[in-house]
């Protein structure tokens, strides 16, 4: 975002202010895939993690078993390690996520 503004606008703290901004506002967006056949690995579905920002995406064999617990350990090692904790996080109303 920086690089685009950089060209056409100018100020002193333009690189710290658009760093705020986007901090602010980093969201992720989480989605499930079920009833996949079994892996050598006896995951039955993928977990899909979008960043909203850089629209990267994550895709994580999981279970359909696997409980709250598991998955808030597993986002833990393989999203927050990374990025840090979100802002915001947006899920397809899976009931595992919603109370």
């Amino acid at each position: 975002m920086y690089h685009d503004l950089k060209p056409m606008y100018w100020w002193s703290s333009i690189k710290r202010e658009i760093t705020n901004y986007v901090a602010k506002r980093l969201m992720q967006n989480i989605k499930s895939l079920q009833g996949l056949s079994l892996s050598t690995k006896n995951k039955d579905s993928i977990w899909v993690i979008v960043d909203k920002l850089t629209r990267f995406a994550y895709f994580i064999p999981v279970r359909i078993d696997y409980s709250l617990q598991k998955l808030a350990k597993l986002y833990i090692s393989e999203i927050v390690r990374l990025h840090g904790v979100p802002l915001s996080i947006i899920s397809d109303r899976d009931p595992r996520f919603t109370s």
